[in-house]
């Protein structure tokens, strides 16, 4: 096992800052009434995060793969199975906080099984970025169907009617695992920074994005709790 690459969990720290911000905004919006549009820039802000994510799972499947020589798919597939059971705790926490508009197939399950799906081209960069690409151009096309049924969610074809706190099906959002793993054959082929990056590991700002980047999914079940506490406490308070 080779030394953490500090500028991958620092990038994956500034997400979680950005998910916390952002779930903080949509939190108000639901809770308090805060005039934001979510197909405006704060929708645009919770794409990106979780893009920036989902690009993060594939770089790190490419550092797996030169790190871990052992590495098999039937340890993938049980982290990734892992991560979806957690997306369906996601699922009953929001139908009990958001009802109708529960998630029920969100960024966790999206990166549990795009994890499985792309660990069979970690050693081919090339199929796994014309797959990344073919995923993110079928995903309008998904998003134009609208079947009367929720069986095909995962694949971005959704009833006209549906609604979701967060929905990020295989199609397109998948296809940035795919260019992550791409990519990270690129920048870090055989395991190594392939580009000149100052050692900044050791900074205040550095430091803190990295802890938070290793700690993201203790930070993504813990962050919402909180931020609803403080809502409801506000509110108790000014009426």
């Amino acid at each position: 096992m080779r030394k953490r690459l500090w500028e991958v969990d620092a990038v994956r720290g500034l997400a979680v800052v950005f998910m916390v911000v952002s779930n903080f905004l949509f939190d108000l919006y639901f809770f308090v009434g805060l005039p934001i549009s979510p197909q405006g820039w704060a929708g645009w802000l919770a794409r990106a995060t979780a893009g920036t994510f989902l690009l993060l799972v594939g770089v790190s499947l490419a550092l797996r793969r030169y790190w871990r020589p052992d590495a098999s798919f039937a340890g993938v597939a049980r982290r990734g199975g892992m991560l979806v059971a957690l997306g369906f705790v996601v699922s009953l926490a929001t139908w009990l906080v958001a009802g109708e508009q529960l998630v029920l197939f969100g960024v966790l399950h999206c990166i549990g099984v795009s994890m499985v799906l792309a660990w069979p081209l970690v050693d081919r960069p090339r199929a796994a970025l014309a797959v990344g690409l073919s995923l993110l151009a079928l995903g309008p096309a998904a998003g134009r169907l609208h079947p009367d049924t929720l069986l095909l969610l995962p694949l971005g074809i959704a009833p006209e009617d549906f609604a979701s706190v967060d929905y990020v099906p295989l199609a397109p959002w998948s296809g940035l695992v795919f260019l992550g793993m791409a990519v990270g054959s690129v920048l870090y082929r055989d395991g190594r920074r392939r580009f000149p990056l100052p050692e900044w590991s050791s900074r205040p700002a550095p430091r803190l994005l990295i802890a938070l980047g290793r700690r993201s999914l203790l930070v993504y079940f813990a962050h919402q709790p909180v931020l609803l506490a403080l809502i409801w406490a506000w509110l108790a308070l000014v009426r």
